[in-house]
């Protein structure tokens, strides 16, 4: 099989919700929080544009049932060839996991819709007792046979601290944030899964980042910066925290901190100081 070319410069890459094996929906919600985590990896790479599945959900599912039925396994697949050239994403992650008290199996397939739909797949464990650590090296190793392995991985072997319960919170939790995003409904979201995710998985980066999310999605900006900031604690190169932070500065005004955050952002991604000048000279005009 042939490998992957980036030569075209900087392609876009979505992680698709992951599927559980099982019969209950809590299960399925597991996969959306690996699905979250994968996506913090991937927004690492220094190849692919900033991408994220928040961004897309509602051109991808229109309907918040059509989202639910999808994560439940109850819906057809999406047609991946028919959105990469919709939404002009070269690349698509999706996959399943079957979950025990020890581990998670992960089978993932990574389309190049570029490349007549060319499908790399492989099998993965995850284990939840080493920060799952030997997860992303495995999956590392995987994407560098396919093309698009990461050039650096310092940014992205934090220890991340998470359950395999925090997980299925994680799930939920992202379930709530993604079903506002297709609904459009402008009004506070319930905090009562964020607030318990975090609370029960305290040293997780990834339960951190996402409380700081949806808290700025509810508009509450300043209560937003410590969470951030302890996520930043906890993985110093977090993109998602970085962007958080820096989008609570153009909220409350702080120029001086989207600034900041804005450079340190782009230099975890390897892109120049320039940009973010010019991102946050634009906001402030």
């Amino acid at each position: 099989m042939g490998r992957i070319s980036l030569a075209h410069g900087k392609e876009k890459l979505i992680v698709i919700p992951l599927l559980t094996d099982g019969d209950t929906f809590v299960k399925n919600r597991t996969g959306l929080g690996i699905h979250f985590f994968l996506g913090n990896l991937f927004c690492l790479h220094p190849g692919l544009a900033e991408c994220w599945f928040g961004w897309r959900v509602k051109q991808i599912f229109s309907d918040p049932a059509d989202l639910t039925a999808y994560c439940r396994g109850t819906s057809r697949s999406v047609d991946i060839m028919a959105l990469g050239k919709q939404q002009k994403v070269r690349f698509w992650l999706q996959g399943k996991c079957v979950i025990s008290p020890e581990q998670a199996t992960v089978q993932l397939k990574l389309h190049d819709t570029a490349d007549t739909g060319r499908v790399y797949d492989r099998k993965l464990a995850l284990t939840f007792d080493d920060g799952q650590i030997r997860f992303r090296q495995d999956l590392f190793d995987w994407l560098g046979h396919t093309g698009l392995g990461f050039p650096v991985l310092d940014h992205a072997l934090w220890p991340e601290r998470i359950t395999r319960q925090g997980f299925e919170t994680m799930g939920k939790a992202l379930e709530i944030l993604y079903l506002n995003y297709v609904a459009g409904v402008d009004r506070p979201i319930d905090l009562t899964e964020f607030d318990h995710l975090a609370h029960t998985c305290p040293d997780s980066y990834l339960a951190l980042d996402l409380k700081g999310w949806v808290l700025c999605k509810n508009k509450k900006y300043r209560a937003a910066i410590p969470v951030f900031l302890r996520a930043l604690d906890l993985n110093p190169s977090g993109f998602g925290a970085l962007a958080g932070l820096m989008w609570c500065g153009v909220h409350t005004g702080d120029r001086k901190m989207a600034l900041t955050y804005a450079l340190a952002k782009l230099a975890c991604h390897g892109d120049p100081p320039e940009k973010a000048r010019s991102f946050v000279e634009k906001k402030f005009a």
